[in-house]
């Protein structure tokens, strides 16, 4: 079984798939000009940081386990775990050790 495969098998809410928009950062996230993500329901997420005209993406894998969305990057595989919750439909919160970052549906 790939390991794309083993990821898009598991739990994946339908109210996070979609497009999302950095608002609020307590956690050091560097964004540059603008981070970005898009959680898809085959698995794959995009994490996008816009800086000097420049777009970096980083192509994980997710998918959650209760309330924590857990991601890895097939090129350099390490799990990374991150509590969320939805503050309204069109708010999710996710809380690292670092602190909260919040994003907004687009």
């Amino acid at each position: 079984m790939a390991f794309k495969d083993l990821f898009s098998r598991r739990s994946k809410p339908q109210e996070l798939f979609g497009h999302w928009r950095l608002i609020d950062d307590q956690a050091g996230v560097d964004q540059g000009d603008g981070v970005g993500m898009t959680f898809y329901p085959d698995g794959r997420l995009e994490y996008a940081i816009r800086d000097e005209g420049r777009v970096g993406i980083m192509n994980l894998v997710w998918h959650v386990e209760g309330d924590v969305i857990v991601t890895d990057q097939p090129s350099a595989p390490k799990q990374e775990r991150t509590r969320y919750f939805f503050r309204s439909p069109d708010v999710l919160i996710l809380e690292s050790a670092d602190g909260s970052t919040t994003f907004q549906r687009t």
